[in-house]
């Protein structure tokens, strides 16, 4: 498995302790550390986790703007990390193409996700990815 992948997963459930389980950041991270062991994976992790949960509430308004007809509280846990997790992306790292962020998370919920899951979230990434670059 690629690194960015394996990272991705990570984050993912790193986002889904600290959402659903109500675990802090530290304890998501020691539990990160102990499943990946390896440096690199552990600070794309801590940086994805520090940038998602920095601008959340930002990411969040976006989903419900971009979720037509959905509170973000009936989405299911899974597919509202992978969507913090895609927007802080396209939003704030700009050295992965959206193309890639988009695609990693589609397959990331096709995997974690029921499904509608990835329709669903290549749904929302990508309206969000089309109203940044009109934005712009």
């Amino acid at each position: 498995m690629k690194k960015r992948r394996q990272a991705r997963i990570e984050t993912l459930n790193a986002l889904f302790m600290m959402d659903v389980g109500g675990a802090s950041m530290e304890d998501a991270m020691v539990r990160v550390a102990q499943e990946a062991n390896d440096p690199a994976v552990l600070n794309f992790v801590q940086a994805m986790c520090r940038g998602v949960l920095e601008y959340q509430s930002q990411i969040d308004r976006l989903i419900e703007q971009k979720a037509v007809n959905w509170k973000l509280d009936r989405l299911s846990r899974v597919d509202r990390c992978l969507l913090r997790l895609g927007i802080y992306e396209l939003l704030h790292c700009p050295e992965t193409p959206p193309a890639v962020v988009i695609n990693e998370a589609v397959e990331l919920a096709k995997v974690y996700g029921d499904e509608k899951s990835g329709a669903f979230v290549n749904g929302l990434l990508d309206s969000v990815k089309s109203s940044e670059v009109t934005s712009s």
